[in-house]
């Protein structure tokens, strides 16, 4: 069920009827287009005297008159300017050679070599190095097991069954120093370099 308003405009003589949907209208003027018009002027007036007290309370007391002059800006000289060909040399020493580039360094000469005994100590410190001593850790990407993080293949071919996680510390220090006098450090590329052992 609509809403039936009637109104008349000045300029017309016939009456209207709109059918409105609920909610019904607040209001209605005679003329909306002289609302509006007159809605603009008030705000347009606002907005006016807000840029004004804007203006002034920002600190500008009064607005730009033409009668004020400007002051002058003082002027600066500049000397001449002497290049450094025009400048006579008083140096009566030689000139410094050019610095020379030091010579790379290889891996090998950055880190000492181990001189010390191979013994468990050397291979507790790499388990350490590794994995923490953790005879259960597996690495992130699952390839590596145990306290030295053999990868599954190369603990069979040393003749080892299952996963290195199923036996306990002293057996994977066995399997460690199989390895290594197998293989070699290189099994174990860079804790053994950050050890020195290779």
């Amino acid at each position: 069920m609509g809403w039936v308003l009637r109104y008349r405009f000045p300029e017309q003589v016939s009456v209207r009827t709109r059918t409105w949907h609920f909610p019904p209208p607040l209001f209605l003027l005679p003329n909306e287009g002289l609302f509006f018009m007159l809605l603009r002027r008030v705000f347009a007036g606002a907005m006016i005297v807000l840029g004004i007290s804007g203006y002034i309370s920002l600190g500008c007391r009064a607005l730009p008159s033409a009668s004020t002059t400007p002051t002058p800006r003082p002027r600066i000289h500049l000397a001449a300017v002497v290049t450094a060909e025009t400048l006579p040399t008083t140096s009566t020493t030689a000139p410094p050679p050019p610095p020379t580039v030091p010579p790379r360094a290889s891996r090998s000469a950055v880190r000492p070599r181990y001189v010390g005994p191979i013994d468990d100590d050397t291979f507790i410190r790499l388990s350490w190095c590794e994995a923490g001593g953790n005879p259960t850790r597996v690495s992130r990407n699952g390839k590596y097991f145990g306290a030295w993080q053999f990868s599954l293949a190369t603990w069979h071919s040393m003749g080892m069954a299952g996963s290195p996680i199923d036996y306990d510390y002293a057996t994977q220090l066995d399997v460690a120093k199989r390895l290594q006098a197998r293989s070699g450090w290189g099994q174990w590329p860079v804790c053994s370099r950050k050890m020195g052992l290779r």
